[in-house]
């Protein structure tokens, strides 16, 4: 969900995105529909594409903000 927040936050469509990032439109609509769980390089293509990246975070740090 995330993925698509900040996609629609940028006011990209997927042919926006898929444009941008090199990953095909029907790729990302799956994706987004959970239909497919995207490999590593694809999610981060999308990521860069739109100015983020991923960031990995110890789960006890997570936890204690809640």
């Amino acid at each position: 969900r995330a993925t698509i927040e900040a996609r629609e936050r940028l006011k990209l469509s997927q042919r926006d995105l898929s444009e941008k990032s090199g990953v095909r439109q029907p790729v990302i609509a799956r994706m987004e529909r959970l239909v497919n769980s995207p490999q590593t390089s694809t999610l981060m293509k999308l990521l860069y594409a739109m100015g983020y990246t991923l960031k990995v975070v110890p789960l006890d740090k997570i936890k204690n903000k809640k």
